[in-house]
């Protein structure tokens, strides 16, 4: 038990070396996580904009142009989630095959 311990204890606990595998995975992990962010801010924007809506129509706006103007915002959520589902599966299959033998994987 001490050994366990001792080694779950030893290592490196500055940031990982550049260019190794464990720094290029941060280097992802930020990318994922500003994605994430992009597609919370944006899923705010559609909100605050359809309320905006709600109001501009109450006074006489144009419907379908409200209506456009809220399809621009989905688009661009879509298109954030496209891309951060992508890179989700990405990362997935990178982990599985970093820990995976080639008899797990039969």
């Amino acid at each position: 038990m001490f050994w366990l311990i001792l080694a779950c204890t030893v290592g490196s606990t500055g940031p990982a070396t550049p260019g190794s595998p464990s720094a290029t995975e941060s280097e992802n992990m930020a990318a994922i996580a500003t994605m994430a962010g992009q597609l919370s801010n944006a899923s705010r924007e559609l909100e605050e904009a359809s309320i905006r809506a709600r109001q501009r129509i109450a006074n006489g706006a144009d419907p379908e142009t409200e209506a456009q103007a809220l399809d621009e915002l989905m688009k661009n959520i879509e298109n954030i989630e496209s891309q951060l589902q992508t890179a989700q599966r990405d990362l997935e299959g990178r982990l599985s095959n970093a820990q995976s033998t080639e008899e797990t994987r039969k």
